[in-house]
């Protein structure tokens, strides 16, 4: 006898498989908004730039950069809303320091250099020194523009003694122009960056050249008083000031077999005691940068990512990105991104909310 199809026994089949559809569904949908969660959409193009972008940083909603293209001057960059201008061309623009109001950076033309600098809302620059030697690391330090510039040996032929070798000076001058004044000197012999205050004091970075190169922090009174040496560390560095004073830096990571192969972060607490090391098993060869939320490590092997550091017991971890783009810098605000998949001339930018 046939079985009848409106039984309640294949009702209830029916029913139980339609649940289970249903579940599945729930599942996939579920999951797949999990994975749209974890990698965010590519972010809306905001400008296309001159060239690659390098040196970037990004100060309140502007963000600023160097292009460096070959045959053509370099120009440094400011960017607002979706317009770019270019505030300096010369021959080469080596580094520069922005704040909320104005920008100074070192510019050459021909065989010689500059310390300028320029109000955010003006049009026009003005020229603090120049000269045919070559200086480093201008930064804005009220009420100027302090950078370092090397003095000649006491002895020329004793270069290996540091107290009679070439010096570095750090000097300064108004930003309204004016004499420029030294600040003091550094048993270095550069090149090196001014990184910033530390209350009525400079921290200044001296690296020392040559395979592999050691950098040198120190501490450099605006009175007078002796420099103080605070830190070393092999290789070329850039250091930070986070808010608190505290000094930071990447280095080699003495936890990997090939030191060169990875990298980690130490600090230096503003308020004294020793070196402790933050963050362990990073890209090697990134920058850090000082935001809104905190330090942001960015590197990586293949595409620059944007990394947190987390606890001292904690891996650290990239932030999620859109595989179209990489990481060029982390701003106070917001990240600076870049297209990977268009032409590397004039790429396309992008800006995406800090992790």
């Amino acid at each position: 006898m046939a079985a009848d199809p409106a039984s309640p026994a294949r009702r209830a089949s029916a029913r139980r498989w339609l649940v289970a559809l249903l579940l599945a569904a729930l599942a996939v949908a579920g999951g797949w908004a999990a994975v749209r969660r974890a990698v965010p959409a590519r972010p809306d193009p905001w400008l296309r730039a001159g060239a690659m972008p390098s040196l970037a940083s990004g100060v309140g909603e502007r963000w600023f950069w160097v292009e460096r293209s070959k045959g053509a001057p370099q120009r440094l960059v400011v960017a607002q809303g979706r317009e770019a201008r270019a505030i300096a061309e010369a021959d080469a623009v080596t580094t520069y320091h922005a704040d909320g109001q104005r920008v100074a950076w070192i510019e050459r033309s021909g065989k010689q250099w500059r310390v300028c600098v320029s109000e955010l809302g003006a049009v026009g620059r003005r020229v603090l020194w120049q000269g045919p030697e070559e200086p480093w690391g201008a930064r804005l330090v009220w009420p100027g523009v302090c950078w370092l510039r090397r003095t000649p040996a006491e002895a020329p032929g004793l270069r290996a003694h540091p107290p009679l070798g070439p010096q570095l000076e750090v000097v300064g001058a108004s930003l309204s122009g004016g004499p420029v004044v030294s600040v003091g000197t550094l048993p270095e012999e550069g090149p090196g960056e001014v990184l910033g205050e530390h209350g009525a004091s400079l921290v200044v970075a001296a690296w020392r050249t040559g395979a592999p190169g050691n950098t040198v922090f120190y501490l450099v009174p605006v009175g007078g008083a002796p420099v103080r040496r605070l830190a070393g560390e092999v290789g070329i560095q850039h250091g930070v000031l986070e808010r608190d004073g505290a000094l930071v830096w990447p280095a080699p990571s003495r936890e990997a077999t090939v030191e060169a192969a990875a990298s980690c972060i130490r600090r230096l607490p503003a308020r004294g005691g020793g070196i402790e090391t933050i963050a362990e098993w990073l890209p090697a060869r990134g920058a850090l940068f000082v935001t809104q939320r905190g330090l942001i490590y960015v590197g990586g092997e293949w595409r620059s990512e944007a990394w947190l550091p987390g606890a001292p017991t904690e891996l650290p971890r990239p932030a999620p990105r859109h595989r179209d783009v990489a990481v060029v810098a982390a701003g106070e605000r917001d990240l600076l991104l870049v297209s990977v998949t268009a032409a590397a001339a004039k790429p396309m930018l992008y800006r995406a909310p800090l992790p």
